[in-house]
């Protein structure tokens, strides 16, 4: 296994760990959430991190390596490629989670 394939695994493990925390969250607030419009936000926002978190297992299984001969068939620039790709759009998404700040808000009205 190539070094920088050792070093993004232990990250992608810690990625899908804070996504599996940020799921349980929200069905907590799910399960309190009465039924309104903001309910379906919710199960939306649960659908599109359960969807990461599928997606980080697939590219976990993809690069532990198994067998005599490991990633023989995979080159490690797909590899990076596609990890960053996933990386970016689980950045993106959680941009698109946050509330915008006060100061953000003012700004956005000048």
């Amino acid at each position: 296994m190539a070094v920088t394939t050792e070093a993004v695994i232990p990250l992608m493990h810690d990625v899908r760990d804070a996504e599996e925390a940020v799921a349980g969250k929200l069905r907590a607030d799910l399960a309190a959430e009465p039924a309104r419009d903001h309910r379906q936000t919710l199960e939306d926002h649960i659908q599109e991190v359960d969807d990461h978190i599928h997606e980080l297992n697939r590219r976990l299984e993809q690069l532990t390596p198994r067998g005599q001969l490991p990633g023989a068939f995979t080159t490690l620039g797909g590899q990076a490629v596609s990890t960053g790709r996933l990386l970016w759009r689980l950045c993106d998404s959680a941009e698109r989670r946050t509330p915008p700040s006060p100061r953000r808000r003012i700004l956005q009205w000048r």
